[in-house]
């Protein structure tokens, strides 16, 4: 991976070269090493023409990345082990399963469909991982009354 990163900055800076650019490397106020053909101007003193003609990664610094990368590898495993799925919103049971009004079995249905309205694609069609967080309400065959 550290190898790659290095190639890919070399790649850039041949092809900067290339087009007649020149390459400057400047380190920011966190200590964040930056590559580019142009300086922001508080790093205009700062920044120092890349020799790309002898360009080496040395052992420190390809130490260095590594170190980086089992950071951030680090970090990304510790965040997705701490993401928490949305907790399941609480389902009434199936309309045709319990007594009630018709009004309360348009209540739940409602409930139903607003659960599922979060994964609904922009045609319409719902995601499968709604049925892991909502149950699904048959339309009730009774008639909603006019409020």
């Amino acid at each position: 991976m550290i190898d790659k990163s290095a190639s890919f900055i070399v790649a850039c800076m041949i092809s900067a070269l290339a087009c007649g650019g020149e390459i400057y490397r400047w380190t920011d106020d966190t200590g964040q090493v930056h590559y580019g053909d142009t300086v922001p101007g508080a790093y205009q003193g700062a920044a120092k023409p890349v020799d790309l003609n002898n360009v080496e990664v040395s052992d420190e610094e390809r130490q260095a990345a590594a170190v980086r990368l089992l950071q951030e590898k680090n970090l990304l495993q510790q965040n997705a082990e701490s993401a928490q799925p949305p907790a399941p919103a609480p389902q009434p049971a199936p309309a045709e399963n319990q007594p009630g009004s018709c009004e309360e079995q348009w209540l739940r249905y409602d409930a139903s469909w607003a659960c599922f309205n979060p994964y609904r694609t922009a045609y319409g069609a719902v995601k499968a991982e709604a049925f892991k967080h909502c149950t699904e309400i048959k339309a009730p065959s009774c008639t909603r009354e006019a409020k």
